[in-house]
């Protein structure tokens, strides 16, 4: 018995790319609302109940069922900007974010609505130096703010942030090393979620043939053996917060071989 949702989109999106002093503008934004938008409605009860059908559900107990409600909207803008620095031979990259969604819900015949505001900035430098040496250190961190229009129990702050440095290098005679080092950061969580961890991987390889078309590796992933999986689910009844358990330490050795066949000009 649910009426038919529609859904406006509007996106904005600008690119400027400076070539004489080397920079580059990115502008993006997005926006989306839904009208007569599928959402739940929920019933806590306070005491026993039989439903329709003769269901029978003890007092505690949450019923849900899907039903039409308009106030759904979602919005995101996100900056970017990035400049060669040649005498460092490095790329800079910056970027800042704002993400908006608000997602109504009935709760016991009272309308909620679920403000959930995330605000993001990131930094990237990344190596310009030479085809032997490639690095790139990053970082990026999100704050998120929920703010209920009933459940205010349900308020909650929280901040997320992803660090990596990465590391690759080819010396003489085809060998190379490779190491990524992750930093993961979750604070404002329930107690058992928060987390601060490295994440590190490494790897030693040998290229070889004429023209080094073939490579074998021997890398080790989570060598710190710290590897975890979080994530965060916000709602308009509940958040929810999941720990998945995730493979951690283990060795790989890989042979990989690039099949080449290319000509010159357009003649077989």
């Amino acid at each position: 018995e649910l009426d038919q949702s529609f859904t406006h989109r509007f996106i904005v999106r600008y690119n400027k790319t400076n070539t004489k002093k080397n920079r580059v503008l990115i502008v993006f934004l997005n926006g989306q609302a839904q009208q007569n938008y599928v959402g739940q409605h929920t019933i806590r009860l306070n005491r026993d109940t039989t439903l329709v059908g003769g269901y029978e559900l003890p007092v505690g107990s949450q019923f849900s069922f899907p039903v039409n409600l308009d106030g759904y909207f979602v919005g995101r803008a996100f900056v970017s900007t990035g400049k060669l620095i040649e005498k460092l031979k490095l790329n800079v990259n910056v970027d800042a974010s704002l993400d908006f969604r608000r997602q109504p819900g009935l709760i016991n015949n009272i309308l909620n609505f679920s403000n959930n505001t995330t605000y993001g900035l990131g930094v990237v430098l990344s190596s310009n130096i030479s085809e032997k040496i490639d690095f790139t250190l990053s970082s990026r961190t999100t704050a998120n703010q929920v703010i209920n229009s009933v459940q205010s129990s349900q308020n909650t702050n929280f901040i997320q942030q992803n660090s990596l440095a990465r590391l690759n290098v080819i010396f003489k005679k085809g060998t190379v090393f490779r190491s990524t080092l992750n930093h993961q950061l979750y604070s404002g969580l329930s107690d058992a979620f928060n987390q601060n961890f490295w994440l590190w991987s490494i790897a030693i390889a040998q290229k070889f043939g004429k023209k080094q078309q073939a490579e074998i590796q021997l890398s080790v992933f989570d060598a710190l053996r710290q590897n975890t999986s979080i994530q965060r689910t916000v709602t308009e009844n509940y958040i929810e917060d999941l720990q998945t358990l995730v493979l951690q330490r283990y060795a790989m050795l890989t042979f990989t071989y690039n099949l080449r066949n290319f000509k010159d000009g357009m003649n077989d």
